[in-house]
């Protein structure tokens, strides 16, 4: 008794021809119909680097890697306060305080960060709603032009 199936459905025969392919040696079709890129190739299924070895990356990976970084910049940033604590006298319109060098400098990188973070997220914003009402005109203009 054989286990194909007597009738096959709809999706059997694309599933058939995609399993052709395969054992021609063609990248197996995606379901948006593109194909996949056959292996040794990137996305782009160009061929990598002929130096370049080893594992993919991968969202771990990137992890990691990132995790070593910030921990070898807080490391840095440590040495930095630990050489910097002598105090110094501040003055910013007209206020006047003491306060230890690093910890001077890092608030004030702090507080450039949030401006910077700041100018960024509302020009996001902005460009967010410039796209919404553009889409929505586009979908004005196709129903204006639609015959009922």
């Amino acid at each position: 008794m054989s286990s194909e199936k007597a009738n096959p459905g709809p999706g059997d025969a694309e599933d058939q021809l995609a399993g052709e392919d395969q054992l021609a040696g063609a990248p197996p079709a995606l379901g948006d119909g593109s194909q996949a890129p056959s292996p040794g190739t990137d996305a782009s299924g160009a061929a990598p680097p002929e130096g370049k070895k080893g594992a993919p990356a991968t969202r771990t990976s990137a992890a990691w890697t990132a995790l070593a970084i910030g921990l070898a910049l807080l490391v840095v940033m440590v040495v930095f306060v630990l050489e910097n604590l002598q105090d110094v006298k501040v003055t910013f319109f007209g206020i006047h305080w003491k306060i230890p060098l690093a910890l001077d400098l890092l608030l004030a990188a702090a507080l450039g960060g949030a401006v910077v973070f700041t100018a960024g997220a509302l020009r996001m914003l902005q460009l967010r709603l410039h796209a919404r009402r553009h889409r929505a005109g586009l979908k004005r203009s196709a129903h204006r032009g639609a015959v009922p």
